[in-house]
C-alpha cells in the first residue's frame, strides 16, 4: 500500500492549522498577582489606565499623547497620585492592581462616599488579560473589604455607556442596578449601585 499521499495530506493539514494559529498557545498568565497599589507602581498604573482608556475611548482623541496631556492638564488621575489618602484602608478605601511579574496590567479600587456607601473606581485592564477571571477576583476582594468595613452600598458611575458596554456587563454580573445620579458636577451618564447587605 502506498502511504505517501495520505502522509503528505496530513502533513499539509498540520502546517495549515499552525499557520492559522489553531494550535497557538494562549498566554498562560502564570505570574499574575493581585496586590495593593504602592507608590512605586503609581506611574505605571497611570500609564496602563491611559492605554486602556485610549483603546476604549480613542475615537474621542486624535492620539494617545493628546489623551495623556488632557489627563495631566485636568488632573484626571490625581486620585491615583493621592491613593494613600483617597484609597487607603485607614480611610475606608482599597486600590488593587493586577501585575504580570512586575508589570501593572489592571486595576480596580473603592473609595469611601459616606458611612454606608463606597464607590467603585478605576476598573481598567489591558485587553489581553480580560476574560481570564482576574477582574472577578479583584472585585471579590473589594466586595469582602466593603462588607467588612460596614458599607451597605457600592456605587459606580459610567462616563460613556455606549463605549463601555464591557464595564456595564461586568457591573451587572455582580448585581448592580441603575439608580439616579448620586453626585453632582460629574461627567457620568449612567449611575449604578449594588446593595451589599440584604434588607
Amino acid at each position: 500500500m502506498n502511504y505517501f499521499y495520505p502522509l503528505l495530506t496530513i502533513t499539509l493539514l498540520v502546517v495549515t492549522l499552525y499557520s492559522h494559529n489553531i494550535f497557538a498557545e494562549k498566554p498562560a498568565h502564570q505570574h499574575l498577582t493581585i496586590s495593593q497599589l504602592e507608590a512605586a507602581d503609581v506611574a505605571a498604573t497611570k500609564e496602563m489606565i491611559i492605554d486602556v482608556a485610549y483603546e476604549k475611548l480613542g475615537v474621542r482623541w486624535s492620539s494617545r499623547q493628546e489623551l495623556a496631556q488632557w489627563c495631566q492638564k485636568t488632573g484626571e488621575l490625581n486620585d491615583v497620585d493621592n491613593f494613600a489618602t483617597i484609597y487607603g484602608p485607614e480611610h475606608g478605601g482599597l486600590f488593587l492592581v493586577l501585575k504580570d511579574d512586575n508589570t501593572v496590567v489592571g486595576s480596580l479600587g473603592i473609595r469611601r462616599l459616606a458611612a454606608d456607601a463606597c464607590e467603585l473606581k478605576r476598573g481598567w485592564i489591558l485587553k489581553q488579560y480580560r476574560s481570564s477571571g482576574w477582574g472577578t477576583k479583584m472585585m471579590q476582594q473589594l466586595l469582602s473589604f466593603a462588607v467588612e468595613h460596614g458599607y451597605v452600598f457600592m456605587r459606580s458611575e459610567i462616563d460613556e455607556p455606549e463605549d463601555q458596554q464591557e464595564s456595564i456587563s461586568f457591573h451587572k454580573k455582580f448585581g448592580f442596578y441603575e439608580i439616579p445620579a448620586y453626585k453632582e458636577n460629574t461627567r457620568g451618564k449612567l449611575f449604578l449601585e449594588k446593595r451589599l447587605i440584604p434588607e
